[in-house]
């Protein structure tokens, strides 16, 4: 099958067509099952809630909340959504950005949790009826410029950053500091520092800053958890510490976010 630009399977919860990019936010029944198909154009999209199976060549994706994903124009899946479905949004992109093949964004990746970001506050403006055309432009054309990175052939990564950017991701609820890392990964910390942006585009702070936001977008999402509980969960001192990271990242406050996905 193949999808024209401008359409997505599901049902269609709210979409905006803007300078040549299709957002569109669509939800999935429960098991519902995507054959074969292909899209006329690039997209990008992110799962803010269920989860399904994707199947692309002789390759298979797990996808859960948070999961972002880069189709290129003409790459041929299928989707198997659980019984729990899912809620998608989804930005196809102008001509100009189909002719690439990205490499898959990894979780432990910088750009997916600033392509997860982006698309969170590209949610928002969707959700609550935003007028203001050139914040939701800026918007897309930001996740564009950080999309761009990915084409670029990564700086080489020496082994000991792998254990680093575990440690960020497995205890990313800890007050963590860059010389206990350091010391963990057997480096001085300005080396330690330097490495990271290079080759994940962001300092470990940011880095750390994303992975708990992400954790609190994914708590938003599939639960009732009180705000309180989550911030603390997710590392950051209280609530209205948790509050202003959030927003700074995701456009939105907590609060905002369960709103618009609900």
């Amino acid at each position: 099958m193949y999808q024209l630009s401008g359409q997505f399977y599901g049902t269609t919860v709210r979409s905006r067509t803007f300078s040549d990019f299709v957002l569109a936010d669509m939800a999935y029944r429960p098991g519902m099952r995507i054959g074969s198909h292909v899209h006329h154009r690039s997209y990008v999209s992110f799962l803010l809630r269920g989860s399904y199976t994707e199947r692309y060549g002789n390759r298979i994706r797990r996808c859960g909340p948070g999961t972002v994903l880069i189709h290129p124009a003409g790459e041929m899946h299928t989707d198997q959504f659980d019984e729990d479905g899912g809620r998608v949004v989804s930005l196809e992109m102008p001509f100009e950005y189909c002719g690439a093949k990205p490499r898959c964004l990894a979780a432990d990746a910088a750009e997916h949790y600033q392509v997860a970001n982006l698309m969170s506050r590209l949610e928002c403006e969707l959700a609550f009826g935003s007028t203001a055309s050139v914040s939701i432009e800026a918007i897309a054309f930001e996740l564009a410029g950080v999309l761009g990175r990915v084409f670029v052939p990564e700086c080489h990564a020496p082994g000991w950053l792998g254990g680093a950017v575990a440690i960020l991701r497995e205890r990313f609820c800890e007050p963590l500091s860059l010389g206990q890392i350091a010391a963990v990964t057997g480096v001085h910390p300005v080396h330690l520092a330097r490495t990271f942006r290079a080759v994940q585009h962001c300092t470990v702070g940011d880095y750390l800053r994303y992975v708990r936001v992400a954790f609190a977008r994914r708590k938003l999402a599939e639960s009732s958890m009180p705000i309180v509980e989550i911030a603390h969960g997710s590392g950051f001192s209280d609530q209205s510490h948790l509050c202003r990271v959030f927003k700074r990242h995701t456009g939105m406050t907590p609060s905002q976010f369960r709103a618009a996905i609900k």
